[in-house]
């Protein structure tokens, strides 16, 4: 057997790149530090033939080379003083995960560092700052948030429930729109008197739009209304809501909605226990379409907010403001939800 060969990357230059892509060296530098500056197809022409030659850029020189720190920092809040926060339940732990890899799939193609920051007090942004280059921060979901990420002075992007925040740079879902979805959904499903399960809603923001949007689709388009009912504060305990629930089916309501899908989980376990109806008779949607969909003895669509697209978009908007920090204008992105139907 032969011995393993390693290869030698640093014999591999910039324009031996650029010659392999047909692109100019510039173009190339241009991939590694602002992608979204070059077309998609020069960009993918220089990243096969980086691969192919197995270039790997020296990030440390180019920091240097830019007087910088060559680090971009993903950041995190640690909210879990809160009576409800969803980034807090270990079920949400996939979330995370997809947020990191939409992140590292932009960044890793780039001149710069990725690192993870938790904080757990709003003024160690101060402190983070003037440690990299820029930030990215994840879940902005409190009007004392962004209002701290506004006094920033190092670029930022703030993500996902960003949307009813002005005078920030931001890349957000539309919940509203997700809730629009929803009701679509059981529309398709044949619902005509639909059942929509909530909790939080008067404190957690997220889920007020969902509601909202979701009730404003409905009563647009059916004469027969939703039936709101509010799960119990502690730990989506729901057990004093399912005689209500019962009586709602009993009464003509035929589909289910909820704010989520950890919720509509827990409610339709509760409900095939209990035997008040078994899933399969019952058309429901849910939301952030969790990958235990595919696990589960249930069936049901579910709303796709697409954490992943967010936050690569995200780090293209904080790459673009690296390369021209001087524009001055803010940019605010949407990322509009989708339905994964039940299957």
């Amino acid at each position: 057997m032969k011995p393993l060969v390693k290869k030698n990357t640093a014999a591999v230059t910039r324009d031996m790149v650029a010659h392999a892509a047909g692109v100019s060296s510039a173009t190339v530098s241009r991939v590694y530090n602002n992608p979204s500056s070059v077309s998609p197809q020069k960009r993918t022409a220089v990243l096969e033939s980086a691969r192919l030659l197995g270039y790997v850029p020296n990030k440390a020189a180019s920091a240097l080379r830019r007087t910088g720190t060559g680090v971009i920092t993903l950041v995190e809040f640690d909210k879990g003083s809160r009576p409800y926060y969803w980034n807090a339940m270990p079920a949400f732990n996939w979330f995370y995960g997809d947020v990191i890899k939409g992140v590292k799939s932009v960044i890793d193609t780039t001149m710069y560092h990725l690192n993870l920051e938790t904080v757990t007090d709003l003024k160690q942004l101060d402190t983070l700052q003037d440690q990299c280059d820029a930030l990215l921060l994840f879940d902005i979901d409190d009007p004392r948030e962004a209002d701290a990420v506004r006094r920033l002075s190092t670029p930022y992007v703030a993500a996902h429930h960003t949307g009813s925040y002005d005078r920030l740079w931001s890349c957000s879902t539309d919940n509203r729109a997700g809730g629009e979805l929803q009701a679509v959904e059981l529309d398709r499903l044949g619902v005509h008197r639909p059942i929509y399960v909530t909790s939080y809603h008067r404190s957690v923001q997220p889920h007020a739009e969902r509601l909202e949007g979701f009730l404003q689709q409905w009563d647009s388009t059916h004469d027969e209304q939703a039936i709101v009912i509010e799960a119990e504060q502690r730990a989506y305990d729901l057990s004093e809501k399912l005689p209500e629930i019962y009586q709602c089916l009993k009464d003509g309501a035929d589909g289910i909605a909820c704010v989520n899908d950890r919720l509509l989980l827990r409610l339709f376990s509760r409900m095939t226990t209990s035997h008040i109806v078994r899933e399969c008779e019952l058309p429901a949607v849910g939301y952030d379409a969790s990958p235990l969909s595919d696990i589960v003895p249930y069936r049901y669509s579910s709303v796709d907010i697409r954490q992943k697209l967010i936050y690569q978009r995200a780090a293209i908007m904080l790459l673009d403001q690296l390369s021209d920090p001087s524009s001055g204008r803010i940019l605010q992105e949407v990322i509009p939800p989708v339905i994964v139907p039940g299957t």
